[in-house]
């Protein structure tokens, strides 16, 4: 497993999150050997680009790795040894993005890998990505605010949209389009489209007895409405003061790992000791309802802490 430097939240140049539309964006799918930018590398880049709602122009590539991988990707060091580093790849996923809007499923995660490999294997100021981006599970909770969760294939089966294999990388990327696509139907035969734009969650109970400042609220954060756990020893705060940083942005905070959880928090003193050994029931929990079809992100801490920069 290869360290490398933090790159914290604040010097990251990228773009903003948007609601919107557009008619020419490339979708963008990254799988990596685990989920920390700081201790991990991608392993495989789907691209594909539209124009005019049509697809232009696919790309994907796979990047070697010293590192083990995860059951989700189902890639294994033997396949992608005689693969190009990823250092030889970057800069073609570079141009083949361009100054395209950005689409995918919590893309804000895949932006951060990419701007930190650019960093890492180029140093700053050599590739950026700064282009804005659309998060097609922000969409959702928009556009179909009385879902169970959000799950793809939850939001697929609510558009009649048949479930494919969404942890492979080509698949996902046309998975992602349908829905796209569907969302946009939708919107453009709404007479009062705005107003699916206004938020609906609902409060839920939070797990623990931890209550957030109602004056600091905010819906358009990945945290709000969602369910957040956290395993191993966070490094720099401790559980009790994360758990409220969640609540204080009106997420929820669970103490083991559920269908309702949405993201689970490794403390990076987890990472450290743990990551080519035996995983914590919560991780273990947590991989089978990947597996079982789960929207449910793991994280590293220093991820977490980027996220609440959001």
């Amino acid at each position: 497993m290869s360290y490398r430097k933090t790159i914290k939240c604040k010097d990251r140049k990228k773009g903003n999150s948007i609601l919107d539309f557009p008619d020419n964006y490339v979708i963008l799918n990254i799988k990596t050997t685990c989920h920390s930018t700081h201790w991990n590398e991608i392993i495989d880049i789907s691209c594909n680009r539209y124009i005019n709602n049509r697809l232009d122009q696919t790309m994907r590539a796979f990047a070697s790795s010293d590192n083990s991988t995860n059951k989700l990707t189902q890639i294994n060091g033997q396949m992608v040894m005689e693969c190009p580093r990823i250092k030889d790849i970057l800069p073609k996923i570079n141009t083949f993005i361009g100054d395209h809007i950005i689409l995918g499923q919590c893309v804000y995660m895949d932006i951060n890998f990419l701007h930190d490999a650019y960093e890492h294997e180029f140093g700053a100021n050599v590739y950026s990505i700064k282009n804005n981006y659309i998060d097609i599970i922000r969409l959702a909770h928009f556009i179909l605010p009385d879902l169970e969760n959000y799950q793809l294939s939850t939001i697929a089966s609510r558009l009649n949209i048949q479930a494919r294999d969404i942890h492979k990388s080509t698949f996902h990327c046309d998975y992602i389009q349908m829905i796209y696509q569907n969302f946009k139907e939708i919107i453009e035969n709404n007479p009062k489209k705005k107003d699916l734009f206004k938020n609906k969650h609902q409060k839920k109970r939070m797990a623990t007895d931890i209550v957030g400042s109602s004056n600091r609220l905010d819906k358009l954060h990945p945290f709000y409405g969602k369910t957040c756990v956290f395993t191993g020893k966070l490094s720099k705060m401790i559980r009790r003061e994360a758990m409220q940083k969640v609540a204080d942005v009106g997420g929820h905070c669970g103490d083991t790992v559920t269908k309702e959880t949405n993201f689970l928090i490794l403390g990076d003193s987890y990472i450290i000791n743990n990551i080519n050994e035996e995983r914590s029931l919560k991780y273990k929990r947590a991989e089978q309802l990947q597996l079982k079809g789960q929207l449910i992100e793991i994280i590293s801490e220093n991820n977490f802490y980027e996220i609440m920069e959001f």
